[in-house]
């Protein structure tokens, strides 16, 4: 196995050891403050692991890659964004946003990596996540869902 393979494994196994406690941590206090500081943190990760030169600063950049993923990505977010509606017979439009947004930026990532190189779209990813993660401070500040609930209570 290749340095980099055991390297993505050492990330995946730092972000399933951090499920847990990400998720206690949502239960009890909402999903503002930690989202936030993963967003923050996975962003300076990404510029770190540009930069990385040794084989320590690539495990140590991906275990923290893995560890911040466990804060912001699909498990998190989803929890948090179910936390905030009643449950509804239609799928929210906050619902499909994200899986939209996704879907159509693949085929312009795909075009920006085949004519320029992959550092463009680390720049552009960097600054969505920086825009991201302000726009999440905002939306989620005093741990106050959009229901009007605190973090943890049962919709009723």
């Amino acid at each position: 196995m290749s340095n980099s393979a055991e390297a993505l494994t050492a990330s995946v196994l730092a972000g399933a050891l951090m499920a847990v406690p990400v998720g206690r941590w949502l239960d009890r206090h909402g999903g503002g403050a930690l989202m936030t500081t993963g967003s923050i943190t996975a962003t300076v990760l990404l510029i770190a692991w540009s930069q990385v030169q040794t084989i320590g600063q690539l495990y140590a950049v991906m275990i923290g890659i893995g560890i911040t993923g466990a804060m912001v990505l699909y498990e998190p977010a989803f929890a948090v964004i179910v936390s905030w509606f009643t449950p509804r017979p239609t799928l929210h439009p906050r619902l499909a946003a994200p899986v939209t947004t996704a879907k159509a930026s693949a085929p312009l990532a795909a075009a920006v990596v085949r004519n320029h190189g992959g550092y463009p779209l680390v720049l552009a990813a960097v600054t969505s996540a920086c825009l991201l993660a302000s726009a999440g401070m905002l939306a989620m500040r005093g741990g106050v869902t959009p229901s009007g609930g605190k973090p943890g209570e049962q919709a009723s």
